[in-house]
């Protein structure tokens, strides 16, 4: 059988088209290295921008929606500064967005989200919370935080005049130790402590999520002796971080006491 003759043009265009995949094949060996050495650099820029975009937006509705309270920038009025170090180091992301969705019970601040009856989209309380955060860098450090403002409100009050047949209540202290106490020591209110600090893990209602288990009346911790919960707040337990350095002792014991109120069902 005689061999069929050697068509040049077919070979030349083979050749051709080897060395263009090989080239290409080069630049994209080439292209992944670049890319996942330039990738991260442009999302974290993109993140960054999204968060600046976010606290712009958080600034806004901070100001129209929580300013007459918080004050212009969070450092307070007539309610607790918010852009204080106390506050935004001791309190999560997931914490704060907490506490405007759903509100402090017993306060003058109202749930926030849409779904508790609120003007608030979810995004809406984001980007506040994103705006709060924002605050942290520079935040002043501001021990008395939770009263700030409080005191200036009650200034104008006429103070209740004492009867006459009333003897005055001798507590060991005299009149500056008493006005000393008065100005230095915040009052620390369990309910408002436990829906900032523990509300996350153990439930706005003490519930119990995921995270962690529930307080409330049917709760595991009702046979449980107070001291058992005191030390579990102060030491931890299991995947609960301790709170010793974070709450004094006579907070943790309130803490207890609210706990202890809600399972009787008088909170």
């Amino acid at each position: 059988m005689p061999m069929r003759p050697d068509d040049l043009e077919l070979e030349d265009s083979t050749d051709r088209w080897l060395k263009w995949g090989a080239g290409l094949l080069f630049l994209l060996a080439l292209a992944f290295p670049l890319y996942r050495f330039l990738e991260p650099g442009r999302r974290a820029d993109a993140r960054e921008q999204l968060t600046a975009n976010l606290s712009a937006q958080g600034r806004e509705i901070f100001v129209s929606s929580c300013a007459a309270c918080h004050g212009i920038n969070g450092e307070g009025v007539d309610a607790p500064a918010l852009n204080s170090q106390q506050f935004l180091t001791a309190t999560a992301d997931e914490q704060v967005i907490g506490l405007i969705s759903v509100g402090v019970p017993g306060s003058g601040m109202s749930a926030y989200s849409l779904d508790f009856g609120g003007p608030m989209t979810s995004e809406q309380i984001k980007a506040v919370s994103v705006y709060l955060r924002s605050l942290e860098e520079e935040a002043p450090d501001r021990p008395d935080w939770r009263l700030d403002g409080v005191a200036d409100a009650h200034d104008d009050e006429e103070p209740t005049a004492a009867h006459d047949d009333e003897e005055p209540v001798d507590d060991g202290r005299d009149d500056d130790e008493d006005a000393e106490a008065v100005d230095d020591e915040p009052v620390f209110v369990a309910a408002d402590a436990f829906i900032a600090q523990c509300a996350r893990c153990h439930g706005i209602d003490l519930g119990g999520t995921n995270n962690g288990p529930g307080l409330g009346p049917t709760a595991h911790s009702l046979s449980e002796p107070d001291e058992h919960l005191v030390e579990a707040i102060s030491l931890g337990r299991n995947d609960m971080p301790a709170w010793v350095d974070v709450f004094s002792e006579q907070e943790i014991a309130a803490l207890v006491a609210y706990i202890r109120a809600v399972q009787r069902g008088e909170s």
